[in-house]
């Protein structure tokens, strides 16, 4: 087999590259990256500490989404004493909410005063609760129309059950099967990956193809410069990612459907990244997807590699998860803008999650921030370790998360090094990706 050039070439400047260094690459990057990871954790810890001021409420709507589900509704009588209500009040709409559901568990009609709060909202949500507590019957065809706003709250859960009981309707049947089809597709899919581990480690340790053999990561080898180069460029894609979501946001217009905004910004944000990565940066070239030598199979070779460390992935979550056990539950904003968006939003979640999230994580993280911390350090995995710890931390989803998220990104890395291709970890990330959402869509 004939070895392949060296895929980075340096194209311009008589001056010997081992003697120029770019630093200013890596102080951007690590300044963005810090900028970044602080609105991550800040996000995360807001979002939670939100809730958590409602936590002791929650609890008690679940205890009654439990007793109606044992047909024991309702469970015992609110505490909610005159004071607390008002109390409630004053947080805004998602009080009158809970108001008004409060006033339901006791038997009452809610406060037209609440009822008119959440009806002037801006929330569909909103609007459905403030419909469903103040009617006495539904029929089917408003059922559906008022509960496909609902989100997966226990406020949420309450009243989609009572809106169900006053259509004349079993309360927990529906909810029984989508949890069922859940919680079967999850065991399947373990089943598998967990028989296949063992069978597919043994098979690419073991049996000596040449497509098995492997070839390291794309980018190297490359000089100390060039490293600083793809630092560079890699501070320069997260800010033109995040830079084209923020406009996008905030330029939608208003006769567009909910959704084919966010759609189209995924598909510029791709492109972008794309014919940005492809060109020439300072005499480098960073577009490194792929080594001459790398073999057709690289795909089932990545896919393989992701089903045989799934036990991994999920053995150190649940550590993060037990390690982590005093900080706020995770939450993943895709799963939750899931359980209440339209058809044009699922469709821009499925996109960003399954396509463009998979195709400009892996660019930045694993096609350039890897290689160049590769060549810093002088140690592969002293390089993977940096690179999956920021992965990680870069998502909002929670500390407790981040273990799973750093170990995926490392079976990643190990995919590209084994094939020496990227698109092997792009395709294994978008098939994590839609595993899921598709598990949060059966789940809504």
């Amino acid at each position: 087999m004939s070895e392949s050039p060296p895929p980075l070439e340096y194209l311009e400047g008589p001056e010997p590259i081992a003697t120029k260094r770019l630093w200013f690459g890596w102080i951007t990057l690590a300044l963005f990256l810090a900028m970044l990871i602080s609105l991550s954790v800040s996000t995360y810890f807001g979002r939670t500490s939100k809730k958590d001021n409602l936590s002791q409420i929650e609890q008690q709507f679940a205890t009654q989404v439990g007793a109606i589900k044992s047909k024991a509704w309702p469970a015992e009588a609110p505490a909610q004493t005159d004071r607390d209500l008002a109390e409630l009040r004053q947080k805004g709409t998602s009080g009158a909410a809970y108001a008004a559901a409060y006033m339901d568990l006791s038997g009452k009609p809610p406060l037209e005063s609440d009822v008119a709060v959440l009806k002037a909202a801006s929330s569909p949500r909103l609007r459905a609760i403030a419909v469903i507590l103040e009617s006495k019957k539904l029929d089917r065809i408003t059922l559906d129309k008022l509960t496909k706003p609902l989100g997966p709250g226990k406020l949420d859960s309450y009243v989609r059950l009572r809106a169900r009981e006053k259509a004349g309707l079993s309360a927990d049947w529906s909810e029984f099967q989508k949890n069922a089809l859940g919680i079967a597709v999850i065991a399947v899919g373990l089943a598998i990956c967990i028989i296949a581990s063992p069978f597919i480690i043994a098979f690419i340790f073991l049996y000596k193809h040449p497509d098995l053999i492997r070839r390291g990561h794309p980018a190297l080898p490359m000089s100390l410069f060039q490293s600083d180069v793809l630092a560079l460029r890699a501070a320069q894609l997260l800010l033109a990612f995040f830079g084209l979501n923020v406009l996008f946001e905030l330029s939608q217009p208003k006769q567009l459907v909910s959704g084919a905004w966010s759609l189209i910004g995924s598909m510029v944000s791709i492109a972008a990244i794309v014919t940005l990565v492809r060109g020439e940066f300072l005499g480098v070239r960073t577009a490194n997807f792929q080594r001459a030598d790398a073999p057709r199979t690289a795909i089932p070779i990545g896919i393989g590699i992701y089903i045989a460390s799934v036990p991994a992935i999920i053995l150190v979550g649940l550590l993060g998860m037990k390690l982590f056990s005093g900080l706020p539950t995770p939450e993943h904003d895709a799963a939750t803008a899931l359980a209440t968006s339209g058809l044009w939003s699922t469709v821009a979640i499925v996109f960003g999650a399954v396509i463009v999230a998979p195709i400009v994580e892996e660019i930045i993280f694993r096609g350039l921030i890897l290689p160049a911390l590769h060549r810093f350090t002088g140690k592969a995995w002293i390089a993977i370790v940096i690179t999956n710890l920021l992965f990680a931390s870069m998502h909002s989803t929670g500390i407790p998360a981040w273990g799973a998220l750093a170990m995926i990104g490392v079976v990643c890395s190990l995919a590209v090094y084994q094939t020496g291709s990227l698109y092997p970890a792009m395709v294994m990330h978008g098939f994590h990706n839609g595993m899921l959402v598709t598990l949060a869509i059966l789940s809504r």
